[in-house]
């Protein structure tokens, strides 16, 4: 069996939309880690640099998931969204005195925000793991990615959705950039988890360096 670990706002609504009823791959919902993948059995998944996931993940539950979904804010949601009307707000006031215990509330409580990387799996998950590990796909180059996966399971003519809904991306509007300030906060807010990040663009490039990949690259042109 082949595992589809979905990490939060990183592509994975879309590949599990192209890979749904595919034989042998499970696709996992959010709360399905790598320590809960069968011992021998291999993974996959998708990675999204950690501060353009936080924007992500605010602007998802801003917008309660719409238009694809529509899921009530929780009570800390509610309470942190009165407050924090931007991503960029959000972040800020993690070094603002008069507003860090709501902004350090927000962030623990704001789903997407919460499960940082580290909830999938840890470093040494990682290194124990390594070798079940399929591929790593990365958000931002996630339709090259994709087509990598593909051609490692032998897929032929699936694609991802090209759909924004389906997609599940961010709607024009929204703020999609912080300031130099919400930046650095954020960076420290997810210090561990851009550690784990740049393990797992360590290991994307080994993966890409195997000789499979090079073969797929030679019969197909593929890269």
């Amino acid at each position: 069996m082949i595992h589809f670990l979905h990490v939060g706002k990183a592509g994975g609504t879309a590949v599990r939309a192209a890979l749904a009823g595919h034989r042998n791959i499970a696709l996992h919902g959010h709360r399905f880690r790598l320590c809960d993948v069968p011992a021998g059995d291999k993974v996959f998944f998708a990675i999204r640099e950690p501060v353009a996931r936080f924007v992500s993940g605010f602007n998802s539950r801003l917008r309660k998931g719409r238009p694809r979904r529509n899921i009530e804010w929780s009570k800390g949601e509610a309470r942190a969204f009165e407050i924090f009307k931007s991503p960029d707000a959000l972040a800020v006031a993690l070094s603002d005195d008069a507003l860090r215990e709501s902004a350090e509330h927000a962030m623990r409580n704001i789903t997407h925000l919460n499960m940082p990387l580290s909830h999938w799996f840890s470093t040494d998950d990682l290194q124990r793991r390594r070798d079940d590990v399929l591929f790593v796909m990365e958000q931002q180059k996630l339709d090259t990615d994709f087509r990598h996966l593909c051609r490692l399971l032998g897929l032929r003519n699936v694609r991802l959705p090209s759909d924004p809904v389906a997609n599940h991306k961010t709607p024009e509007g929204y703020q999609t950039s912080l300031s130099e300030k919400g930046r650095a906060n954020i960076c420290q807010w997810y210090r561990d988890d851009i550690a784990l990040y740049r393990e797992c663009i360590t290991l994307r490039s080994e993966l890409l360096g195997r000789r499979e990949f090079a073969q797929l690259s030679e019969a197909d042109n593929f890269l």
